[in-house]
């Protein structure tokens, strides 16, 4: 058995029904999230959802799928569908 390397991909949603709002691929896993828990989107350069001030971004779902390309690498992608709420 070889150790291959593996890609993680994050894709955002408004909603459960349609395309990504924003995604984002990286070499090593962001921190874990939950249904729940708060997202600090500020840090993102390039994140294309404006939040009104006195409201937050929090997660409303998680799905995660993971495939493998034999001999070449592992796909992680969670998607995550986000609501905005007041502070």
């Amino acid at each position: 058995m070889s150790v291959v390397p593996v890609e993680y991909h994050y894709e955002f949603y408004t909603s459960r029904y349609g395309d990504p709002f924003f995604s984002c691929e990286t070499s090593s896993p962001l921190a874990p999230m939950a249904r729940g828990d708060y997202l600090d989107y500020r840090g993102f350069l390039r994140f294309p959802l404006k939040v009104a001030a006195g409201s937050r971004v929090r997660i409303e779902e998680i799905k995660h799928i993971i495939w493998e390309i034999e001999n070449d690498h592992i796909g992680h992608k969670t998607m995550v569908v986000i609501e905005i709420v007041p502070e």
